[in-house]
């Protein structure tokens, strides 16, 4: 997946701050939305010192959280950690409420 984004970063490399794993530091992903929105982790030094960043490969741009995993989806959910790159677990769960009172 990420050998598809590296021809892209390899001619703008300002748009990407970040290298490709397995590149040094490179982004990892682990999780994603069906819109295509990714969230990785930064591969610098050890595994359990990782960080997240939220990563939009449309727009070309990222959001980086110095918390690992857990932390960030804890985060998330409670409404403590948000993101530029998609919306917040409040405003997701209003949308499906939302959409279940039109059915």
């Amino acid at each position: 997946m990420l050998d598809q984004e590296r021809g892209f970063r390899d001619g703008n490399p300002e748009k990407c701050p970040y290298p490709s794993y397995p590149e040094p530091g490179g982004l990892l992903p682990w999780a994603g939305a069906d819109n295509g929105d990714r969230v990785c982790w930064l591969t610098e030094g050890q595994p359990d010192g990782w960080t997240v960043a939220c990563w939009n490969p449309r727009g070309w741009y990222y959001d980086a959280h110095p918390v690992g995993a857990v932390e960030f989806l804890v985060g998330w959910l409670s409404g403590d950690i948000s993101t530029s790159v998609f919306p917040d677990a409040a405003e997701l769960a209003a949308d499906e409420d939302e959409f279940a009172e039109e059915d």
